[in-house]
């Protein structure tokens, strides 16, 4: 949450405990795809080659992982049950 609103220093308390919920749910649908096509999104997110709405939310976040980051989050929504 901390980090959150360190990203986004307009965002109420309140806001910020709404929004974490709505992405928690959106992020179950990322569990169990291929590592390979979540570290394609975010490597290609980060490079540019990938805009849109979305991208743009997710910037801040994806501009500051290294590829052993990457990795490790792919890794990790892979290994999960959807």
């Amino acid at each position: 949450m901390k980090i959150l609103l360190s990203y986004y220093p307009g965002l109420r308390a309140n806001e910020a405990v709404r929004w974490v919920g709505s992405f928690t749910n959106e992020l179950r649908t990322c569990f169990s795809l291929q590592p390979i096509y979540v570290f394609r999104e975010l490597n290609d997110m980060k490079t540019g080659k990938r805009t849109g709405a979305g991208v743009a939310l997710m910037n801040a976040l994806v501009d500051q992982l290294t590829q052993d980051d990457m990795v490790a989050i792919a890794a990790y929504l892979g290994s999960r049950d959807p």
